[in-house]
């Protein structure tokens, strides 16, 4: 294993552990809830901390922005495709009662490592079915021979008939200095991008960090 996967690799579990902890501190409290949906890139897979992850910067500027005592529940899990979201996450979706706010960060396993553009489009379509208007959705990796691209763009028009939006969150701009030592996961850089796409649909316009 090439040095630096390992070493991303020996994060999973640790950042993993530490979203398992901030959800559990999180469940008795009160405010407007925030159930984040989907798979590493939720996680923060590669970020150098739980901070520095797409998700905790998002958090940290929608209080600031806000004001209000908001909730965060991340059901991310590593490696997960979308039929995995569709099935073990999305259940879970009203487990703390009625989300304000969900944002999914899905799709790059599907569009990276497997399935063909018809078969991700289905799985996608089956998870839009069952997400609420106003859902942020983020778009997916480029993969091969442009694959991804097809997909946002199929994205973007059944956000418009779904009342969903979108984040621009799929391609990184600077791929080589976004990415960490696997060469496959956003870095710091790259999470700072991602939470700018999301920051952006959400409309928060003056971020705090």
């Amino acid at each position: 294993m090439h040095p630096g996967v390992r070493r991303v690799a020996a994060t999973v579990e640790l950042r993993q552990a530490e979203w398992e902890a901030h959800n559990a501190d999180q469940y008795d409290r009160t405010g407007p809830l925030w159930v984040a949906l989907g798979d590493s890139s939720v996680v923060g897979v590669g970020a150098s901390s739980i901070e520095r992850t797409a998700t905790m910067v998002v958090y940290r500027n929608l209080l600031a922005a806000d004001g209000r005592p908001w909730r965060l529940i991340n059901l991310g899990r590593y490696g997960a495709k979308l039929d995995e979201v569709t099935r073990t996450q999305l259940t879970r979706l009203y487990d703390w009662g009625p989300p304000a706010l969900v944002t999914v960060g899905a799709g790059a396993n599907d569009v990276v490592w497997s399935r063909g553009t018809a078969a991700t489009v289905g799985a996608f379509g089956r998870l839009l079915d069952g997400l609420p208007p106003g859902t942020v959705v983020g778009t997916v990796p480029a993969g091969w021979f442009g694959k991804g691209l097809r997909i946002n763009d199929w994205l973007r028009q059944q956000a418009r008939h779904r009342d969903l939006r979108v984040a621009e969150v799929g391609v990184l701009p600077q791929w080589r200095s976004q990415v960490a030592d696997d060469g496959f996961h956003p870095n710091d850089d790259g999470y700072r991008f991602i939470a700018d796409g999301v920051m952006a649909a959400l409309g928060i316009a003056d971020p705090a960090d």
